[in-house]
């Protein structure tokens, strides 16, 4: 029972750690892209950031 709990929790540390780097990282990257999106057409922006 405590081997289980312990490996759950694990798992969810990894989830919420991987979330908040995830986030932070976007947050980041959306702050430094805010200025190069302000010079992209509105139409190009999602094809150019996808990269279709």
């Amino acid at each position: 029972m405590q081997k289980r709990w312990h490996a759950g929790n694990n798992r969810l540390a990894v989830f919420v750690i991987g979330t908040l780097s995830l986030a932070a990282w976007w947050f980041h990257a959306g702050r430094k892209g805010k200025r190069w999106r302000d010079s992209v057409p509105e139409e190009d922006r999602w094809e150019d950031f996808l990269g279709i």
